[in-house]
C-alpha cells in the first residue's frame, strides 16, 4: 500500500497571506481572481487574448507583486494600486526579466563611466 502524497505546500493559506491579507484580497479581487500578466513575464500569452489565463487555485495561489520594480521594504509599503496579481510562473518570469534589465542597466552605466576620463589633465 502506498502512502498518499500530500498537496503542494504554499506560503498563502486559503484565506490569503498571513500578513497583508486585506491588501492581497483587494489586489486579487481587482484582478478578477486571474493573473494580470500581459507579457511582462516574457511569454506573449497570445493564445489567450494577450493575458495569462491562470486563476488562483488551492495550492497555486495568485501573488500580489509590485507593478514597478521595488525593494523589499518599499514593496511592503505599496497599496493595492501599486500591486498586481500574478500566478507563480508569471511572477518568476517577471523577476527574471527585472533582474536581466537591472544587469543590463548596470552594464551600460559601467561602460558610460569607463568611457569618461578619471582625471582631467590641465597645463
Amino acid at each position: 500500500m502506498t502512502a498518499a502524497r500530500s498537496p503542494r505546500r504554499c506560503p498563502v493559506t486559503a484565506a490569503g497571506p498571513m500578513l497583508g491579507a486585506g491588501v492581497w484580497h483587494e489586489v486579487i479581487r481587482a484582478a478578477g481572481s486571474q493573473c494580470e500578466c500581459a507579457g511582462q513575464c516574457g511569454r506573449s500569452h497570445q493564445r489567450h487574448g494577450g493575458r495569462c489565463p491562470h486563476a488562483g487555485l488551492p495550492g497555486y495561489p495568485l501573488h500580489a507583486v509590485p507593478r514597478e520594480p521595488a525593494g523589499p521594504v518599499a514593496a511592503m509599503r505599496l497599496g493595492p494600486d501599486g500591486l498586481m496579481a500574478l500566478c507563480g510562473p508569471c511572477g518568476e518570469g517577471l523577476a527574471r526579466a527585472r533582474l536581466r534589465d537591472g544587469r543590463q542597466a548596470a552594464g551600460r552605466a559601467l561602460r558610460d563611466a569607463s568611457a569618461a576620463p578619471l582625471f582631467e589633465v590641465t597645463s
